[in-house]
């Protein structure tokens, strides 16, 4: 197959991002109300209701002050139909950047 470079000419190569220059995660909650809640025009009670669970709940992982535990995380993966590995490596890349944060912090001292 051919393919010819773009109008505007070839592509250019990105470079890789340095070591330490990558953006900071989402938290797994305000990822599940920008990419879920609010494209789907869903409510936290209604996500509630869907899970299972209390709205307060759902609204505490949202607002970051609840972590997404494997619990959480297969009653997400069964109401979006995605995998429950998804959301937990979400919450596992939050705890990681956390960590280096605190790390971080703790070695200027």
């Amino acid at each position: 197959m051919n393919v010819a470079a773009p109008a505007d000419g070839p592509r250019r190569l990105r470079r890789a991002p340095r070591a330490g220059a990558r953006r900071a995660p989402m938290h797994p909650g305000h990822f599940l109300e920008t990419r879920f809640l609010h494209p789907l025009g869903l409510t936290q009670q209604a996500l509630a209701d869907k899970l299972g669970v209390s709205r307060r709940r759902v609204n505490e992982l949202v607002v970051g002050r609840r972590r997404i535990t494997a619990d959480t995380a297969v009653r997400l993966a069964a109401c979006f139909r995605n995998e429950p590995a998804f959301w937990l490596e979400l919450q596992a890349a939050w705890d990681v950047h956390q960590a280096m944060r605190k790390l971080k912090s703790s070695a200027r001292r």
